[in-house]
């Protein structure tokens, strides 16, 4: 009789990918260490399937996107938006003294 004997190393799971991403292990026939897959988006407790954007919750200018491939990743995208600001007059009275009163204005932009 002759046995064979063989060692495995099985990768570990990094807690950030656990944190960012919804995570699949399955036993395969024949194998030691188990499959680890990326099987969805996580961000800030909710579950995002691959092709589904969200708005960040930190920045609104941040636009993020569960992408689909052999290896689920995030993609963030930089939202940029123009502003087109109506001027506005602000005009202020003040008081000092009895009779003596001091006209501000201001010109500001209104977004």
């Amino acid at each position: 009789m002759y046995l064979e004997a063989s060692t495995e190393t099985c990768p570990e799971i990094d807690p950030q990918v656990k944190s960012e991403f919804e995570i699949e292990v399955s036993k395969i026939p024949g194998k030691c260490c188990p499959e680890i897959v990326k099987t969805a988006c996580r961000n800030d407790g909710k579950l995002y399937k691959p092709g589904e954007t969200w708005k960040s919750l930190t920045n609104s200018c941040v636009i993020e996107t569960c992408v689909d491939g052999p290896n689920i990743t995030k993609h963030k995208e930089i939202e940029v938006c123009s502003k087109q600001c109506t001027q506005v007059r602000i005009f202020y009275y003040t008081h000092l003294h009895l009779s003596v009163f001091i006209y501000l204005k201001y010109l500001i932009d209104w977004c």
